[in-house]
């Protein structure tokens, strides 16, 4: 495993797979550049709060044993991560950070979920980040 520096806030471990029944060494180095660009905007946008990333990469073994993920999930093709709320806003007014945070250059999150009963959000780029072509 590795801790590559990704952007000012966030290293590689983060991200890496946390399966424990995989082995597959984390590979959290390899996450899409825009996830990682708009997870440094959204920080940026909510006041600068740290924030906790849940889940990163899963390989396909890992992604297998957590309860209701896709099939496909963008979590094994390096496109998504599950975000703690920063204990300093609520639920409902990250998710308004969440929906709204816009890069320079267009990038949005494409995929979100709002997960109330475990207290998370889901983002990823499924489409590449970018809206409106």
């Amino acid at each position: 495993m590795t801790n590559k520096q990704l952007s000012e806030h966030f290293h590689s471990s983060e991200f890496d797979c946390k399966g424990t029944h995989c082995n597959c060494g984390g590979k959290g180095d390899r996450m899409n550049p825009v996830l990682i660009k708009l997870l440094e905007k959204l920080r940026a946008d909510c006041g600068g709060y740290p924030i906790m990333i849940l889940s990163g990469y899963r390989c396909p073994i890992h992604n297998a044993e957590c309860d209701g993920s896709a099939k496909k999930s963008q979590h094994m093709a390096w496109n998504a991560a599950d975000l703690e709320i920063p204990s300093a806003l609520s639920l409902e007014e990250f998710q308004w950070y969440v929906e709204n945070t816009k890069t320079e250059e267009g990038y949005m999150f494409d995929g979100i979920g709002v997960y109330r009963d475990s207290y998370f959000i889901h983002v990823d780029v499924r489409d590449g980040g970018k809206h409106g072509g």
